[in-house]
This record gives C-alpha cells, sequence and structure tokens, in this order.
C-alpha cells in the first residue's frame, strides 16, 4: 500500500507552525509564515554576543595601557621636574659662596688699606720726632728762639695727634660699617637661600600632591574600567541566561519509538526532557513497509516529561514506529 499523506509544516493551533528546512534544522513561524525563532537565529544570537564581550574587553585593555602609559609619563615629568629644581638650588648656593669670598675679599682689603693708613700715621710721627731733635740742637745755638719753636712745634704735634686719632677713628668706623655691611648682606644671603630652599620644597610638595592627584585619578579610572567590564561580563550571562531560558520554554521535542508486533498503543513514550508546563503533542504511526495498512492513532495522555498514544488497530507487524513532536504551544 503507498503512502497516503506527507508533512513537512504542523500547524499548531492555528496560532503558530513547525517547519524543518534540512536536516537538524528547524523553524518556528507565526501564522503569517513569518519566523519566529530558529536553529541558526538562536546560533547567530550567541555568536554576537561572544564577539561582542571579546570586543570589550580589548577595549578595556587598551585604556589601562593608556593609563598606564600616562602614569609612566608624569612620574618621568615629575623627575626632570626634581632634577632641575636641584640644579637650580645648586647654581643659587654658589652664586652665594662666589659672593660671600667676595665680601670677605673686600674686608681683607680694608683691613690691608687701615694698616696702610697707620704705618703712614708713624711714619709722620717718627718725622716730627726728627725735627725735635733738630730743634734741640738748635737750641744750643738760639734757646730763646728754640723755645718758642718748640712751643710751636708742640702745638703742631698736638694738632697732628689729634688728625691722627681722628683718622684712625675714621678707619675704624669704615671697618666696622664695612663689617656691617659684611654682616648684612651675608644674612642677606642667607636668607636668599632659604627662601630658595622654601621654594624648591613647595614646588616639590606641589609636585608630590600632583603625582598623588595623577595615581588617585589612575586608580579611579582604573577601578571605573574594572566595574565597567564587570558589568559587561554581568550583562552577557543575563543575556546568555535569556536566551537559554528562550530555548527551555520554547524548544522542540521530536522523538521516534518503536512500536511491539500486536501492540494497540505506544505505551509511555518520554520526552528526554521536563517542559515547564504541558506541550503540545502531535503523533502519527508511521510503518517502513508501505504495504502495511494505515492504522491511525492518536494522544491519550500528555504530561511535562512523557505522552502516550492510542492506535485505533493493533498494529500487525514489527515494521511500525511511533513519531511524535512536542513544544510549548
Amino acid at each position: 500500500m503507498a503512502k497516503v499523506f506527507r508533512t513537512e509544516t504542523l500547524s499548531l493551533s492555528d496560532n503558530i507552525r513547525l517547519a524543518s528546512s534540512g536536516a537538524g534544522a528547524f523553524e518556528i513561524q507565526s501564522a503569517g509564515g513569518s519566523t519566529l525563532m530558529s536553529k541558526a537565529t538562536i546560533e547567530a544570537d550567541i555568536s554576537s554576543l561572544q564577539a561582542q564581550r571579546v570586543i570589550d574587553e580589548s577595549d578595556t585593555n587598551t585604556e589601562i595601557s593608556s593609563l598606564q602609559a600616562e602614569d609612566v609619563k608624569n612620574e618621568s615629568d615629575l623627575s626632570v621636574d626634581i632634577s632641575s629644581l636641584q640644579a637650580q638650588r645648586v647654581i643659587d648656593e654658589s652664586d652665594t659662596n662666589t659672593e660671600i669670598s667676595s665680601l670677605q675679599a673686600e674686608d681683607v682689603k680694608n683691613e690691608s688699606d687701615l694698616s696702610v693708613d697707620v704705618s703712614s700715621l708713624h711714619a709722620v710721627n717718627e718725622k716730627d720726632t726728627t725735627d725735635i731733635s733738630s730743634l734741640q740742637a738748635e737750641d744750643v745755638k738760639n734757646e730763646s728762639d728754640l723755645s718758642v719753636d718748640i712751643s710751636s712745634l708742640q702745638a703742631q704735634r698736638v694738632i697732628d695727634e689729634s688728625d691722627t686719632n681722628t683718622e684712625i677713628s675714621s678707619l675704624q668706623a669704615e671697618d666696622v660699617k664695612n663689617e656691617s655691611d659684611l654682616s648684612v648682606d651675608v644674612s642677606s644671603l642667607q636668607a636668599e637661600d632659604v627662601k630658595n630652599e622654601s621654594d624648591l620644597s613647595v614646588d616639590i610638595s606641589s609636585l608630590q600632591a600632583e603625582d598623588v592627584k595623577n595615581e588617585s585619578d589612575l586608580s579611579v579610572d582604573v577601578s571605573s574600567l574594572q566595574a565597567e567590564d564587570v558589568k559587561n561580563e554581568s550583562d552577557l550571562s543575563v543575556d546568555i541566561s535569556s536566551l537559554n531560558a528562550a530555548v527551555a520554554s520554547n524548544d522542540v521535542v521530536a522523538i521516534s519509538s518503536t512500536v511491539t508486533n500486536g501492540s494497540d498503543n505506544s505505551g509511555s513514550i518520554s520526552f528526554g526532557r521536563i517542559f515547564a508546563s504541558t506541550p503540545v503533542v502531535v503523533a502519527l504511526l508511521r510503518s517502513t513497509d508501505a504495504s502495511d495498512p494505515i492504522i491511525a492513532c492518536m494522544v491519550s495522555a500528555v504530561s511535562t516529561s512523557a505522552a502516550t498514544v492510542t492506535f485505533a488497530d493493533s498494529v500487525p507487524s514489527a515494521n511500525y514506529s511511533v513519531e511524535l513532536i512536542a513544544s510549548i504551544g
């Protein structure tokens, strides 16, 4: 006996259609023929999500590398600034030492000039003494004139000594003034050096604070990127779980079960899984021998894990099998 009919598309309650375009493939279509879901679209969605995850991880690694390079540059700039400030400090200390040496040399020159002036005054005093001796010899010849001359010379000596004392006091006052100016200059240079050291400390502190800020910003950026990466992985897991749930709730089970010769039912046929709710089951009785009679059948019992098919007549041979399809309606 030849086959009576052949079914390639199955309509479930006129609301959904189940079709297969090839071996191992299936499509779930709307009543109008539009594909709602298929094995190909599910595999494409999973591949797309995996590719997106690879792109997100690559972008994250690139941003972390960029931030690390920026941190290395900031540390290098900080080292250059500190070296520049240290070099400036050495220059300032060198200038300070030069100025102190110059002031000390000036003081030595002033002391040398003072010594020359004192020696000159001593020489003048010795000359006066020589004149007195000459006048005493002249006194032998003219005591009266000598007394007058001696008085005159003594008066001149008093004047000279007074002038000498005045000049010595003036030189001493000048020396004191030079020493005071030297002390002022040294104090000024020391104050300038302290100021330079203070400015250097402020600059170093400012650079260190800037470095700390850059490291803090880097840590914040790295933490933000890590949090974003965790979020992307979490979203990916949610999407995959959602697809798994969709497959679990909309998958189709197709089973072929052999029938014992003389049986009038299939017995309990397991779906191989448990549906979330009782599925819609379609069954037919098929024989491998075209000359076998066509026997009607019906689904007599359905649960979330198995179904039973009852035949209109007992099967006359061992060539028969039940072809069963189960899906959530």
